[in-house]
């Protein structure tokens, strides 16, 4: 058994393991300028533990369908869920051949073994009940198995050795199968002190003894999220992810509060790099129990907002998706003609944090890139786009007008625009057209894999068929109540839309109020450098501007 010392010396070499896990950190980036096909995957995978779902009381091979038809990465099934579909007569080798099927990695089984109570023939008994299970997880072709304090009511401090005597007799009960038990902190349960599970793996002496966290169960049993530090996050192979509101207070939060990744307080930003950092490469799988979802929308719909918003965090916090920065309007409009590819490279060359464009639909349903209404202003043709085909407006000159060396330049389709864009930087995507059109353009954003950045700038009526049909879909309200900028505000938190694009400045308190919802704040209108100055100043994240390349000496951008 480790003494307290021997701990504190054993904790170290964790620390020196996670020092040695950011040397082969430090490589991951998003390259600039790439298009769509060549999107580097995230380091880890968005994984989903059917406690989101358990509402809908789906059998268990549902639940593998829906997940895999999602596009999640992998799944966390719950035994008692296994058995009772066996019960029924469903076979484990069925089930391991539709994980199969869905290309799920099966990333951890949730059981409830009383393995570590007291009464000997129960612990007994609830090691034999943990063999049992990792049997079935070994079947299903599964690595790991959830190992809480289950049947414990309080942990005694000055016994956390024979807890991890009684720990290691499960490890070695896996061993033989493959499988691995992970020790689970529950934040409000017996074990919630993020030391005492650590120093009950490390006590056991076994190279395999792992852990299994969860954001939430971490700030709710009031660990210091810098602890993790003190970890090799290389052994976690998966880590629950979820959020949690500012109210109530953290020692009243219950399991039901927990909300989407993204929608509540939750340091993201420090800890998914501090997590890869340290060696992180396994599963962020998402664990809900917020019943609110499941009430008014299909299971569907709750799982693709779960992936896109899991997808949306990760990656913003990995790949450094700008908090604030400059828009190039219509791209660098000021020496490029407007609304084409030329001027989306350009501004791409120089950094944008967003890029805006207009989107239209033509008169045989294709998506074009155009402000007007009209071809006649950019072009050197004459005509409603709505009156075009396609074909006729691709034959037009989109660059002549402004340059006779860009002479030749076409206009540009939806796909063609956000296929150049880098995967870092926002696409406002300025709806010009009516719902038939927002919902076009929601399912390129979603097919592409671009809904982490890309967002809808429409009016209410776009915005509920696009929510309608593809809730993850982020969403600007440009819905600008006649210029009563309060109302605005209002309503644009109200209806949790993701940006806001102002033409006038809000209140002090009004900008709190949306940066409290996490709405980010557009600006169109900017008059000159000094005024974009008191724009960023006053706590505009996004200014619109034409000439690019003359705004940006004067923004320091996050």
């Amino acid at each position: 058994m480790l003494s307290r010392r021997d701990f504190l010396g054993t904790a170290m070499l964790a620390a020196g393991g996670l020092a040695m896990g950011r040397t082969a950190a430090e490589g991951f980036t998003v390259t600039e300028n790439h298009p769509a096909e060549a999107q580097q995957p995230l380091p880890f995978r968005i994984s989903l533990n059917v406690s989101t779902i358990r509402p809908y009381k789906l059998p268990v091979d549902q639940q593998i369908d829906v997940c895999g038809k999602a596009g999640f990465d992998g799944i966390e099934l719950w035994m008692s869920d296994i058995q009772a579909y066996t019960d029924k007569g469903g076979s484990l080798a069925d089930l391991a051949a539709k994980l199969k099927a869905n290309r799920l990695v099966l990333e951890n089984i949730i059981g409830f073994a009383p393995w570590a109570v007291d009464d000997q023939s129960k612990r007994d008994a609830g090691l034999a009940q943990m063999r049992r299970e990792m049997e079935i997880t070994a079947a299903l072709g599964g690595k790991f198995i959830a190992a809480p304090l289950s049947g414990v009511d309080r942990l005694d401090s000055s016994r956390l050795d024979e807890y991890a005597q009684r720990f290691l007799r499960v490890i070695e009960a896996g061993k033989a199968l493959g499988v691995t038990p992970l020790l689970e902190l529950w934040g409000s349960g017996a074990l919630y002190k993020l030391a005492d599970a650590v120093y009950i793996a490390i006590a056991t002496g076994h190279p395999d003894a792992s852990l299994l966290l969860d954001f939430y169960h971490l700030y709710r049993g009031g660990n210091p999220f810098d602890s993790l530090n003190l970890i090799n996050a290389a052994k976690l192979p998966v880590f629950h992810i979820n959020d949690y509101p500012s109210e109530p207070s953290r020692e009243r939060l219950k399991d039901s509060d927990r909300v989407y990744p993204g929608d509540g307080i939750c340091p993201f930003e420090t800890l998914i790099p501090m997590l890869y950092q340290g060696g992180f490469r396994g599963a962020f799988s998402v664990e809900l129990f917020n019943e609110e979802y499941c009430r008014n929308n299909t299971v569907e719909q709750v799982l693709a907002v779960t992936l896109e918003k899991t997808r949306r965090i990760v990656f913003d916090k990995m790949n450094g998706l700008p908090q604030r920065g400059l828009c190039s309007h219509r791209g660098v409009n000021s020496t490029f003609p407007e609304n084409t590819l030329p001027a989306f490279r350009e501004a791409v060359r120089l950094n944008a944090q967003q890029i805006e464009f207009d989107v239209c639909r033509t008169k045989d349903g294709q998506l074009v890139i155009m402000h007007d209404a009209t071809v006649d202003r950019t072009t050197n043709g004459a005509g409603a786009i709505s009156e075009l085909t396609f074909e006729q407006i691709r034959n037009l000159d989109a660059g002549i007008k402004k340059d006779a060396k860009f002479a030749g330049t076409k206009v540009p389709t939806f796909e063609e625009a956000i296929d150049m864009i880098p995967q870092n930087v926002w696409v406002n995507v300025h709806m010009k057209a009516d719902e038939t059109a927002a919902v076009m353009v929601a399912k390129i954003i979603v097919e592409k894999k671009r809904a982490h950045q890309a967002f809808i700038a429409c009016n209410r009526s776009c915005a509920d068929a696009v929510r309608k049909a593809f809730p993850q879909v982020m969403i600007c309200n440009m819905e600008r109540q006649g210029g009563d900028v309060s109302r605005y505000v209002r309503e644009t938190i109200k209806q949790k839309c993701q940006f806001i694009q102002l033409t006038a400045l809000c209140s002090p308190e009004e900008m709190q109020q949306l940066k409290s919802a996490g709405v980010k704040v557009n600006y169109f209108g900017v008059q000159s450098p000094e005024h974009c100055r008191q724009l960023i100043a006053a706590g505009v994240d996004f200014p619109l501007v034409d000439d690019l390349e003359a705004y940006l000496p004067i923004i320091s951008i996050n």
